[in-house]
């Protein structure tokens, strides 16, 4: 027989992993199909470089409207995704007044709704709070970046990802 328990650690102490790198995503209506996409691409080296390294240009060369620009947004979320700034001293100072179970600090949590919004522009399913296909997602995203990189073929770093595929 089957058991779950095997597979998911009940019982046994976890370690949180928590730290640079170990950042997670809040599900907001129904998001969990964009959550995983963004970290699984992100886990790429040559994604993340992608955006970390030649972000100084990609804000120099964002639109007036940054909040609509899938790459200004990426590059948001990259830099996010690679820190992990310190608990506020708030959320310390009231785990000690209170006994709150450790559920982390939403000062630290990344809610990525412009990003949503920036690739829902293009197509409207992605602009609702209904659970949606990863693999459609992932097909959309890297074909909007494709469209961006083409569109922008100076900019350094932004060669075609989807060779990775």
């Amino acid at each position: 027989a089957f058991e779950a328990s095997t597979i998911t650690g009940e019982g046994e102490k976890q370690v949180p992993a928590v730290g640079q790198g170990f950042r997670g995503l809040v599900n907001f209506g129904n998001t969990c199909y964009i959550n995983s996409t963004l970290q699984l691409l992100f886990a790429l080296p040559e994604f993340q470089q992608r955006y970390l390294k030649h972000m100084g240009m990609v804000f120099e060369r964002a639109p007036s409207d940054p909040a609509a620009d899938l790459t200004t947004q990426l590059c948001k979320l990259a830099k996010a995704l690679d820190e992990y700034p310190s608990e506020s001293s708030e959320h310390k100072a009231l785990k000690t007044e209170v006994e709150l179970p450790d559920l982390g600090d939403p000062s630290i949590e990344l809610k990525p709704k412009m990003l949503k919004k920036a690739v829902a522009k293009d197509h409207y399913e992605f602009a609702g709070t209904r659970q949606q296909d990863a693999q459609e997602y992932i097909a959309h995203l890297l074909k909007t970046i494709s469209r961006d990189a083409r569109a922008f073929p100076h900019t350094p770093g932004c060669t075609d990802l989807t060779s990775l595929f």
